[in-house]
């Protein structure tokens, strides 16, 4: 078996030699890299199929536990709380919590108060210049921010006009480059530079892998390479070097570091970093994307080899009856990596030059600044992906923080963009501009499903689990007797909960009848929205949509009494389809009576009109059985012009102008 060096990879092997019913001796290679140094060395210990058999049973439990619950889950939802809608209410390990993440983020917005608070700017002089420095709370800032204008006044007039002694600190720094990508870090990458879904990202990646083979295998999740992989630097580095883009960036001497090249850290991967291989990219074959997304990747390779960024760091503070100012001060040394990088290593001082420790300064004027609080940001694709795979960072709990970090979050590289965009499709997600947010279901959805369902921690208990069936202490038997037990509450908990009206949207629209929420809802056969009551099947007013709010109701149209049906007597009625206006028989259904609109008023019957017209022209003089009826050529260079035909056509093909 030579397949991807994880579980799953491990059950794709294992399910094709079930599938050929293979019953001879099974041997493992285990390859995290595809250069020939790393496969020499993979080949060279080859492991004994019974060594990697747990990680199957790992893998079968993972895909049957999923099944299971994405499936059961599903219908349940669906069923009893999608109140008679069409639309899938479909719940799943990953898919749930990742909506859940969007909601709580949206919800964290839609409920914030701004707060006014206030700092202070101080102004300090010194013999060497003067420098501006900013009161510095002792603890985190969200705790001592000063929230009364009358305290911070009394605390500046305090410190205006007294001098103290400035405490100077000099340090040269050094700053790495940033890692290497991994799927994750792409797409986030792509979605901020160039406001593609994450979707997008993913297939532009694996063309770049897989037809033009320039650049490496795009599901990982691991930023680093082997350290065999060293041997392909210069190659690579020379290909680079003839790029216009990179002109005079491409280190001379590359730098080798740990945090780049660990051999250690891809082992316990199924892929290393994403890179440029050792083939030129053809610019006149890719397209504009694929060359944007290639030169992305061979930006961050170089930035990987290029020295450290280099500069230094001056720290100021001062104390003036007991309340602390400070600032910090940059200027770079030596750019390095970030040459790179656009506009990102260009720092100069904004400190006054040869500025000493233990100078002395005069706070000559300290202000109260007004500032504001603001909300996080709503999720863009880029960071709602690299939150799923750092989602430990919302976990409490220790152990399942540590599980998570470990597992790399929830969902997996390959399958993180292909869950957002379910979750679109299902309506539960909206892309606004570069945003991600949550509908208006999809949190009705996150509201009535049990908490556990969109639980984060629940994905490091089943991995939890998931590794100990890898490591063989635990059964797969065991793992599904568990969730099944498991699903039976969850299944008996929804059945009890408050249905939803799945699809809609939450309005503050009132109906114009009952006073109840109006709800925007689409027309399934026509794809079209309208809005209808709350309060339906009670209550069956609907209204059209007007961009996103309910429209005028269009007022029944009333019959004329001066159009008598010429079938039945009852009044006509002058109604209005997709193709126009027409009148209609007020008795309908009883009569069916229809007329055509003639410039407001009812026509003459198309029957009528195709009898008078047979009679209109007379006799064919070939056929004599028909007669001849007045048409218009639909089609050619004659298209519009009248002719006469014969009724008995296509028997009889007379033809004459009019």
């Amino acid at each position: 078996i030579a397949t991807d060096a994880d579980r799953e990879g491990e059950a794709i092997g294992r399910e094709l030699l079930d599938h050929f019913d293979y019953q001879g001796d099974i041997k493992r290679l285990w390859l995290s890299a595809l250069d020939p140094a790393s496969i020499r060395k993979a080949m060279a210990n080859i492991q004994p199929g019974e060594s990697t058999e747990s990680l199957y049973q790992a893998a079968l439990a993972r895909s049957r536990a999923d099944w299971l619950h994405g499936i059961n889950m599903t219908r349940a939802a669906t069923l009893y709380l999608g109140n008679g809608s069409r639309q899938v209410l479909s719940a799943g390990r990953v898919q749930t919590p990742t909506l859940a993440l969007v909601v709580t983020r949206d919800r964290l917005i839609d409920n914030f108060v701004p707060r006014q608070f206030y700092e202070l700017d101080a102004v300090v002089t010194t013999t060497d210049g003067s420098l501006l420095l900013r009161h510095a709370p002792p603890v985190e800032p969200e705790d001592f921010r000063i929230y009364r204008k009358e305290a911070a006044q009394t605390l500046a007039d305090a410190c205006q006009g007294q001098s103290g002694i400035l405490q100077v600190a000099k340090e040269r720094k050094r700053q790495g480059p940033p890692k290497l990508f991994t799927l994750a870090g792409l797409q986030k990458s792509c979605n901020k530079l160039f406001s593609w879904p994450a979707s997008k990202t993913l297939k532009i990646a694996q063309a770049l892998y897989e037809t033009h083979k320039v650049t490496t295998y795009p599901r990982s999740d691991c930023p680093y390479l082997p350290e065999e992989q060293q041997s392909d630097v210069s190659a690579i580095l020379a290909h680079l070097n003839e790029l216009d883009e990179f002109y005079n960036l491409v280190p001379g001497e590359p730098v080798i570091r740990k945090s780049v090249f660990n051999t250690a850290k891809v082992a316990k991967a199924s892929h290393h970093a994403i890179i440029p291989t050792t083939q030129a990219a053809d610019f006149g074959v890719i397209s504009k994307d694929e060359r944007e997304a290639y030169l992305l990747i061979c930006q961050h390779y170089l930035a990987a080899l290029s020295p450290d960024h280099v500069y230094n760091q001056t720290s100021v503070s001062i104390t003036i009856n007991d309340t602390l100012f400070n600032a910090t001060d940059k200027v770079t040394v030596d750019p390095g990596w970030k040459r790179l990088f656009r506009n990102q290593h260009k720092i100069s001082s904004q400190l006054p030059a040869g500025l000493k420790d233990q100078t002395e300064g005069l706070m000559k004027q300290v202000d109260v600044v007004e500032r504001t609080t603001t909300p996080p940001d709503h999720y863009t694709e880029g960071t709602l992906i690299d939150d799923m795979a750092k989602v430990a960072k919302y976990i409490d709990d220790p152990a399942l923080k540590a599980r998570l970090k470990e597992t790399s979050g929830i969902g997996t590289e390959a399958t993180r963009a292909s869950i957002i965009e379910t979750l679109k499709t299902r309506k539960f997600l909206k892309p606004d501009k570069k945003k991600i947010l949550s509908t208006s279901a999809g949190q009705q959805l996150i509201d009535a499903l049990p908490p556990v369902v969109s639980s984060i921690g629940e994905t490091a208990v089943w991995e939890d689990a998931l590794e100990a069936i890898a490591q063989g202490d635990k059964g797969l038997d065991e793992f599904i007797g568990g969730i099944e037990q498991q699903l039976r509450v969850l299944l008996e908990s929804v059945s009890t909960m408050q249905p939803i009206q799945a699809g809609a949207q939450n309005t503050n629209f009132p109906c114009p009848d009952c006073g109840k929420d109006m709800r925007r809802l689409q027309n399934k056969s026509k794809g079209n929205y309208f809005w209808g009551c709350s309060g339906y099947p009670d209550c069956k007013t609907t209204l059209p949509d007007n961009k996103g709010k309910p429209g005028k109701s269009t007022p029944a149209p009333q019959a004329d009494d001066r159009y008598p049906c010429p079938a039945c007597k009852n009044p006509m009625v002058r109604r209005k389809s997709s193709k126009g206006f027409f009148w209609g028989c007020s008795s309908y259904p009883v009569c069916k009576q229809t007329l055509p609109d003639s410039k407001g008023k009812p026509g003459i019957a198309k029957s009528a009109q195709k009898s008078k017209a047979e009679h209109a022209g007379g006799s064919c003089p070939d056929c004599e059985g028909g007669q001849l009826i007045k048409r218009e050529i639909k089609k050619g260079k004659n298209i519009g012009k009248s002719f006469m035909g014969c009724s008995n056509f296509p028997k009889c093909n007379h033809f004459s102008w009019k």
